[in-house]
């Protein structure tokens, strides 16, 4: 970074005072990453339960934003040195710091990924991406530097734009990277077939309601609903839980928490669907907040029984409507609600209240449709 803005300074060489800029935001988002890495690594107390693991896509998200400034910086730069027809000097010097530098940031960004990779840390993987970013620039100011000297006097303030977009395109990828776990965006799907997997091979589970996934790449966290028959004791409950967390643990390593609901096996079902009209024939209704109707069905392996239709009373919205939907159901004694889309509010407030949740990626349905799709008794 000191060689490359000292040299970049005395021969006036745009290209490579912003290679030394984009060096300096570097060593920034290493130390962000190291105190992310830190903290992350903290255990879960009374205030953080789930504990700090998403200290890391913070800190990735920092070096996400320092990348995109770097290059922003560096367009600035770059194009003012168009504007002002600023021209290098002492292209050799420049050239070989350039050279040099591409070499230790390869290297770097190589021994980045590798520790990243080993240790699962996202934030050092980005800031692996960080240095291939520093090695390519600098090897296109090198580049951009034997052009000007050449004769291009105007190929070192490009070369600083096109190294900027790249930078800028980078720090987008990162951001979205980060963003997604921050918002507990699902893990892939081979990680959930891999829970689901080893809660199967559990004998006394008779089917699986849903598993879903949350946190960063090194600390996952799975919240699941099971299926059992009747007649388990509170006990036997308890010790079925904790085999399939330690089964969980095992089988993926990466997973630190594992919440598991218990629902015994009922013959008959009660189930609300969303839907847009009244009856078994109306048309499946994709989102649970803004359909028109809730028809509610008593619904056993060879039979459904309409119960009744219900007009959604909460479609207009309000910041209760989760809430309110989720106590509708439980008044009206549901068992699992069949719908397309819900918010976090609505699944978090259904959970509470034992009520399963189903959910269909298919607007061209009926209710009957929908029912039948959701699979509701465990095969």
């Amino acid at each position: 970074m000191a060689s490359k803005i000292t040299v970049g300074v005395l021969s006036r060489s745009v290209a490579l005072i912003a290679d030394g800029v984009h060096s300096l935001a570097d060593i920034f988002g290493v130390g962000v990453v190291l105190i992310g890495l830190r903290v992350s690594s903290r255990p879960a107390d009374v205030e953080h339960p789930y504990g700090h693991s998403k200290a890391e896509p913070i800190a990735e998200l920092v070096v996400a934003f320092i990348v995109i400034l770097t290059g922003i910086f560096i367009i600035y730069d770059s194009v003012t040195a168009l504007l002002t027809k600023s021209v290098p000097s002492e292209v050799e010097i420049g050239v070989t710091v350039a050279g040099i530098s591409t070499v230790i940031a390869w290297f770097l960004s190589f021994y980045k990924k590798r520790v990243g990779n080993r240790i699962k840390s996202s934030a050092l993987i980005a800031e692996s991406k960080h240095s291939l970013i520093d090695a390519v620039s600098s090897l296109s100011v090198a580049a951009g530097l034997i052009l000007t000297s050449l004769g291009f006097w105007y190929m070192d303030p490009i070369v600083g734009i096109v190294i900027s977009l790249l930078i800028i395109q980078i720090g987008l990828s990162v951001t979205k990277t980060s963003i997604d776990t921050l918002m507990d965006k699902e893990a892939p799907p081979e990680v959930c077939a891999r829970v689901k997997s080893t809660i199967e091979s559990v004998p006394e589970v008779k089917g699986i309601n849903y598993v879903h996934t949350r946190g960063s790449w090194n600390y996952k966290i799975v919240d699941a609903s099971i299926t059992v028959n009747r007649g388990l004791t509170v006990s036997d409950l308890s010790t079925l839980q904790e085999r399939i967390k330690e089964g969980i643990f095992l089988a993926i390593p990466e997973v630190h928490q594992v919440n598991v609901m218990v629902n015994e096996y009922m013959d008959t079902v009660t189930v609300a669907v969303s839907s847009n009209e009244t009856g078994l024939e109306a048309a499946f209704a994709n989102d649970l907040g803004n359909c028109g109707y809730f028809v509610i069905a008593t619904v056993q392996k060879d039979t459904i029984d309409v119960v009744g239709s219900f007009v959604n009373p909460y479609k207009a919205g309000s910041r209760k409507k989760r809430a309110q939907i989720a106590q509708f159901m439980r008044d009206n004694k549901v068992d699992v609600v069949v719908t397309g889309h819900a918010g976090e509010g609505a699944v978090q407030w259904l959970r509470g209240y034992g009520i399963n949740l189903k959910l269909i990626d298919d607007s061209g349905l009926t209710v009957l449709d929908a029912i039948k799709s959701a699979k509701l008794f465990a095969q």
